[in-house]
């Protein structure tokens, strides 16, 4: 492995929502992990659920090893199942560890993004997660987390028709 390989992760990233009926919009899982701290201020992001690609995550194609990640990720983050996931390659970015506050500043990600349905509002804290919560559009603004992960959020919060199952 050559050490450029060494500093590339290829990763799933799970934007896991629902629908709140009380408020009537939809809402976002996101996670607070000891990995992503703002590279300045050391304070925790939000992010969106997701991890790297494993062995385990089988499937014949690309796509469908994407998904497995997905739902293996969600389970693992949220100790929740995950319904109707989809993968979206549009939505899919290169990034730098230091433009997503990941501790290792010069990590190179790929990152391949899909969307799910939670099966539960219910969320419990997983692995290396240490608060998760439902977030709306109108709170992600307020929220302290990466740029490009918050557009993301807004794009996909913005476009639920195209993103979301009813």
């Amino acid at each position: 492995m050559s050490s450029s390989e060494k500093n590339e992760r290829h990763c799933t990233g799970i934007f896991i929502y629902k629908f709140n009926e009380l408020k009537k919009e939809y809402e976002v899982a996101l996670v607070q992990s000891e990995k992503f701290r703002h590279h300045s201020t050391g304070e925790l992001l939000w992010t969106i659920p997701g991890g790297r690609i494993e062995p385990e995550d089988v499937g014949d194609t690309l796509e469908k090893r994407i998904i497995a990640c997905a739902m293996r990720e969600g389970r693992e983050e949220l100790r929740s199942e995950i319904q109707d996931v989809r993968y979206y390659p549009e939505l899919n970015k290169k990034r730098k560890g230091a433009e997503i506050g990941y501790k290792d500043p010069e990590m190179q990600f790929y990152f391949y993004e899909c969307v799910g349905k939670a099966v539960s509002d219910e969320l419990k804290p997983g692995d290396d997660v240490i608060r998760i919560c439902w977030y709306s559009l109108s709170q992600i603004q307020l929220l302290n987390m990466a740029e490009d992960v918050k557009g993301l959020l807004q794009e996909i919060l913005t476009h639920t028709e195209k993103y979301f199952m009813k």
